[in-house]
């Protein structure tokens, strides 16, 4: 099942490459003009998202952000969303947010679990690419199967309730031992 997961998420961000022919990103750093492949790309995806473990054990950026983007599930909500954050800081601000976090939350989740280099590159990939394509993305939040699912679900449960409820013990378990005391005295 996760190998299918996997595999579906890979080919839904090869897709989504494919429609915005997207060759590669070209960003400006401080060495120059990084060619940035889609390679790079989903492997950041699958970081931000969790797909991949981190190198030192830390929480995936998804638990606590979100970016629109249809290859990966929508986030948390505790941290900003990262749609625009490529355009909002640059390359060389990512580097140093996601090299030494300055936010007391994401500070406190990787004081041990610090990203590795490669790690860093592979999100600003990901993170560059969501900002350049995030015009015709939207992140799926799923509520239509909620407000589908969750009312049947519900009786389902509730006709599930009743069938083992339904041959419940119907008197107090120690009715036996009381009528037997009752008994003489009646």
């Amino acid at each position: 099942m996760k190998t299918q997961f996997r595999s579906f998420r890979a080919l839904l961000l090869v897709a989504t490459l494919c429609i915005f022919h997207f060759e590669g990103i070209t960003s400006d750093n401080a060495a120059g003009t990084m060619q940035v492949s889609q390679e790079a790309i989903l492997n950041g995806a699958n970081l931000f998202d969790g797909t991949t473990r981190l190198a030192n054990g830390g929480a995936a950026c998804n638990s606590c952000h979100n970016v629109n983007n249809s290859a990966v599930l929508s986030g948390g909500l505790l941290g900003k969303d990262l749609t625009d954050v490529y355009t909002r800081m640059g390359d060389a601000g990512l580097s140093g947010i996601l090299g030494a976090p300055p936010f007391p939350a994401m500070a406190s989740a990787y004081n041990d679990n610090r990203l590795t280099d490669e790690e860093i590159e592979y999100l600003k990939a990901f993170l560059q690419f969501v900002d350049v394509n995030s015009d015709g993305q939207e992140a799926d939040s799923n509520d239509e199967i909620f407000l589908l699912y969750g009312p049947i679900g519900l009786i389902v449960w509730l006709v599930l309730v009743y069938f083992f409820w339904f041959n419940r013990k119907k008197e107090s378990v120690k009715k036996a031992v009381f009528d037997r005391q009752i008994k003489p005295i009646n």
